[in-house]
């Protein structure tokens, strides 16, 4: 299921915040909710761990993103952009208190084993496209730098 408004939404408050134009409770308080799985797995996998929960602040100074990092992000928007379904199950797999817990008893091993597999459902060099050839195609058609024909 995709949602449009929602993955557009979640498209430019990622932009505004990797920007520095907005603060991390900003982007979360203006979080679209959707049953679109490309919303929760983005938000999750991609935007949560890029700040400091404990306060406010901007991308900016020493939070600023590395450049590879950056590129990631730059294909997560771009993805959102598209209307592909997201074909990645979730990771951590649910429910993540019970996937949190195993890892911990497992000293991490039960979470290197669950990322190896999950790895290998796609190509995760891609990630969140499924595949190289959806991800090349997306590049073919920049939904920001396209030129109205």
């Amino acid at each position: 299921m995709i949602d449009r408004a929602s993955r557009d939404a979640l498209a430019e408050l990622a932009r505004h915040f990797l920007a520095g134009r907005i603060t991390n409770r900003e982007l979360e308080n203006s979080l679209p909710s959707s049953r679109d799985r490309a919303i929760r797995q983005i938000w999750w996998n991609a935007l949560w761990g890029l700040y400091d929960d404990f306060h406010e602040h901007r991308l900016v100074g020493r939070y600023y993103i590395p450049r590879d990092s950056r590129a990631d992000l730059a294909r997560c928007i771009l993805f959102l952009k598209t209307d592909l379904e997201y074909e990645w199950t979730p990771y951590p797999p649910e429910p993540r208190i019970l996937t949190g817990l195993l890892s911990l008893l497992t000293l991490g091993g039960a979470n290197r084993i669950m990322a190896r597999r999950w790895r290998r459902q796609g190509d995760s060099s891609v990630w969140p496209f499924f595949r190289e050839v959806d991800y090349r195609g997306a590049l073919e058609r920049p939904p920001y730098l396209a030129c109205a024909s």
